[in-house]
């Protein structure tokens, strides 16, 4: 055990080694935000990401009393790169001939972790490898006004530290910790001209330039009246053409109509990017099929999930009524009526008769003391169940959030302690998507209880990232 500790790679180790094969194809590009304390400047937010051949970008570089920053590609590329990050580990990082000091944390070292597989990528259905390499706390430096006005005034000016990250391409975090990262986007994907037309699927497959052909596999499920499907085509079996800055393949399918196909795109064995593609004018699910032609494309539905204000609340609970319709569930919008504001949002019941309660939010969990309430309120199904003699069915509490799983990561606790299934933002999607296959309810209604069994997966506060094209 100790052995196998010992030779266990170093985050930073295990991310150069799981970009290895093609780490040499990419134009790396480097990003830094510092400020100045006692004539010395700190580096506060830093990141290498990795592009595309064939990516540009003038350089920036923002100067002003107290504050540094600026992006530009790394000339050296690959080599370079690893140089800088071995650097930074050693507390420094060299831009021309400034030296910006990366401090250790309290009682020295820096923390550092590799994310091969970063959340909000999988939740978009793509690949994001990240390294992160945490430092001091700057506490003063984030929010501080002072700096925002300063910035107003430079040569090139920005409104505030905010609008200067997003313009050489940071996440803007709300933590005080100096933070240097390695950033890697997919470099396989679907492309998005791939389409189901009748019997037929055309399916496109698209690779960062200069790679090995052979490495790239083209993977489907066809999902067709609950059956399934299963296929991989080798790069080596597809003709590839240069578009657009990208590698790209086709391939022909015969598939049934009204065909669901999930197609995963990947590179040396590993799946970079997963997509589900359907034929427009046919659904195999008829709820979604009928849905459409009074909200093509489920545009309003998916509107109505989206972070909306408290005052368009309502929006949200007919949008999660649509959803839970769309997947095989028969709900009751009890919210859509004020004369009925005690019960819940939301009563569905499943084909085989179990029952959930349902809350929608566009807060945190415990506003308005919503938890207790709802389980109050799934007790009082419960009870009229086991007054009709049929304690039999199963009863459900859900809650439905706008915010982020990382936004009301401290209360899923207690969520969970009560029974509560939680659904952020971050679950939506692929609750959507599931709407394009014939409706389960009652298997997605056993997850969900499943899901209370399995232990809760901390991921860290990571940020947001830009899908590439």
């Amino acid at each position: 055990m100790n052995n196998q500790l010992k030779s266990r790679p170093s985050p930073t180790d295990s991310f150069f080694q799981s970009i290895a094969a093609f780490e040499s194809a990419l134009v790396p590009s480097l990003s830094y935000l510092a400020f100045q304390r006692d004539g010395v400047w700190h580096l506060f937010r830093g990141r290498i990401n990795y592009n595309m051949v064939g990516y540009e970008r003038e350089p920036l570089e923002v100067r002003t009393a107290n504050i540094l920053a600026g992006t530009k590609i790394i000339e050296g590329g690959a080599t370079e790169a690893r140089k800088i990050v071995e650097g930074v580990q050693a507390g420094s990082l060299v831009v021309g001939s400034d030296a910006l000091r990366f401090e250790p944390q309290f009682g020295g070292g820096y923390g550092s972790i590799h994310i091969p597989l970063l959340p909000e990528g999988a939740e978009k259905q793509f690949r994001i490898g990240l390294l992160q390499i945490r430092g001091s706390d700057q506490q003063g430096f984030l929010g501080h006004t002072p700096f925002d006005w300063e910035l107003r005034a430079a040569t090139t000016p920005f409104d505030g530290i905010g609008e200067l990250l997003s313009a050489i391409n940071i996440a803007h975090l709300p933590e005080q910790a100096s933070l240097f990262e390695a950033l890697v986007v997919q470099i396989a994907a679907i492309n998005a001209a791939s389409t189901v037309d009748g019997e037929k699927a055309r399916l496109g497959i698209s690779l960062a330039p200069g790679l090995d052909h052979s490495k790239a596999s083209l993977g489907y499920r066809i999902v067709s009246a609950g059956s399934v499907t299963r296929g991989s085509i080798a790069g080596s079996n597809l003709e590839w053409t240069s578009e657009a800055g990208r590698e790209i393949a086709w391939a022909e399918l015969e598939v049934p109509p009204a065909a669901v196909l999930q197609t995963f795109a990947c590179y040396d064995g590993v799946a970079y990017q997963h997509w589900w593609i359907q034929d427009p004018k046919n659904s195999q699910n008829p709820r979604r099929a009928v849905f459409t032609k009074s909200d093509p494309g489920l545009a309003t539905l998916t509107s109505f999930l989206g972070d909306q204000p408290m005052k368009q609340a309502r929006d949200l609970e007919f949008a999660v009524s649509w959803l839970l319709w769309l997947l095989g569930f028969s709900p009751a919008h009890l919210g859509a009526n004020q004369k009925m504001s005690d019960a819940a949002d939301i009563l569905v019941s499943t084909p085989q008769g179990h029952f959930a309660v349902v809350e929608c939010t566009t807060g945190v969990l415990k506003a308005g003391h919503k938890l207790s309430l709802l389980v109050e309120r799934t007790e009082v199904v419960r009870e009229a169940l086991r007054l009709s003699n049929s304690q039999h069915f199963r009863v459900l509490a859900v809650i439905v959030t706008t915010k982020t799983r990382d936004e009301v990561r401290g209360e899923l606790g207690d969520a969970r302690k009560s029974g509560i299934v939680v659904i952020t933002r971050d679950e939506l999607p692929s609750l959507i998507e599931r709407t394009l296959l014939l409706p389960n309810a009652d298997q997605i209604y056993l997850q969900a209880e499943q899901s209370l069994r399995e232990p809760e997966i901390i991921i860290p506060n990571d940020p947001e990232l830009p899908l590439t094209a």
